[in-house]
């Protein structure tokens, strides 16, 4: 149910599995905010050997988290960290996949100095870890129940993967509270895990095939693009920042490689992440004063809007727009006209009959940038 994004289904589940390892072990004593350290002797004694009731804990609150019920997969989570503490200790590897998942509620509901810590928290929990060969998670489609293995070893590809998600949320959370050279940072640390795990992948990979004679693995595809997925995200909120400490062509090397990861993906080269790519990228050429650049990209982006909105799509327009703007900066005016009488005509089409009275106002003011854009070819603007 999890994996086909079934998540009432899942809920559903995950909370009958929950009930019955709580019938199995007994019912956790542990509340809301308690720890291993604050937790009474007898109460850490009853969870010692329930991992599989903080296993189920974590995703009753993974669910409730995408479901959007935040409050609900909080208390969830919180009683999940402190079993899993209890059971497990404090630098177990499930215990920071908990507290990723804390951190990620904790942000949805702007309480952002605590999800800072929890991200903190699971950093040095995956950094204490062994290095050893791990078994999967289960938020990467296992059963819920976790092992009784308690070495508190995962796969150094798990370990980097789970590293690189907390760094990444810091990042984009220093970002947040205008902290720039911290949130740059903790992308690039970010940066340089995703690249890991895709070295570390690439090996397993042929390794895979040598071993299976050519076969290859549909599901290890999916994680692959999942965590290629992330890696893109990453160097575009790393642009970002970038961006906006005015590092215009480390921005565009920034994007310029995420855009390249987005379209190798299957079903992402012409979807929102990469036209917000590509918008981010124009920019970057914009602000560096290389209009060729920014022109060029802003054509391969109304491309990838008609691909996937159609011709008509507001978003389409507002790229003419941009267009437009600095094929004037360049004093390209006929160029500039060609992308004005394109917005006009895209607005008479959207508001011929919605404006019974006269015309609509986006089509006077279209209608406005033509006449100005003609009078200036008139004027002998070069084309």
């Amino acid at each position: 149910h999890l994996e086909r994004n079934e998540l009432p289904q899942s809920l559903d589940l995950f909370r009958r599995i929950l009930e019955e390892q709580r019938r199995k072990h007994g019912r956790a004593l542990a509340r809301s905010g308690d720890s291993a350290d604050s937790a009474s002797g007898s109460a850490a004694a009853h969870v010692a050997a329930s991992p599989a009731v903080g296993a189920s804990l974590h995703n009753v609150g993974l669910v409730l988290s995408r479901l959007g019920r935040h409050e609900e997969a909080l208390m969830a989570l919180d009683e999940a960290l402190s079993v899993r503490r209890a059971a497990l200790g404090r630098s177990h590897g499930e215990v920071a996949l908990t507290q990723i998942q804390r951190g990620t509620a904790l942000l949805h509901m702007s309480r952002l100095d605590e999800a800072v810590d929890a991200y903190r928290d699971a950093l040095r929990a995956l950094r204490k870890q062994p290095r050893t060969s791990g078994r999967r998670d289960e938020e990467n489609g296992g059963s819920g129940e976790s092992g009784d293995n308690g070495a508190g070893g995962s796969s150094s590809v798990d370990r980097g993967r789970h590293e690189a998600e907390a760094l990444s949320r810091l990042g984009f959370l220093y970002f947040e509270a205008g902290e720039l050279l911290a949130s740059g940072a903790s992308f690039e640390d970010a940066i340089d895990a995703y690249r890991s795990v895709l070295k570390s992948r690439r090996k397993k990979l042929k390794k895979n095939r040598r071993d299976s004679r050519g076969g290859v693995s549909k599901e290890g595809d999916e994680s692959d693009d999942a965590v290629k997925r992330a890696f893109a995200e990453t160097l575009c909120n790393l642009g970002s920042v970038q961006s906006k400490k005015k590092q215009f062509k480390e921005a565009i090397q920034s994007f310029l490689e995420a855009l390249e990861i987005q379209r190798a993906l299957r079903g992402d080269s012409d979807g929102p992440a990469a036209i917000a790519t590509m918008d981010n990228l124009a920019f970057a050429f914009a602000k560096s004063r290389d209009y060729d650049g920014a022109i060029n990209v802003y054509e391969d982006m109304l491309q990838a809007q008609l691909s996937y909105h159609g011709h008509y799509h507001d978003e389409y327009s507002r790229t003419l727009g941009k267009m437009c703007l600095l094929e004037e900066r360049r004093k390209s005016y006929a160029a500039a006209l060609e992308c004005a009488r394109e917005i006009l005509a895209l607005k008479e089409r959207k508001y011929h009959s919605s404006s019974p009275g006269g015309a609509h106002p986006s089509v006077e003011r279209a209608r406005g940038m033509v006449s100005r854009l003609e009078q200036q070819v008139a004027r002998g603007g070069r084309s």
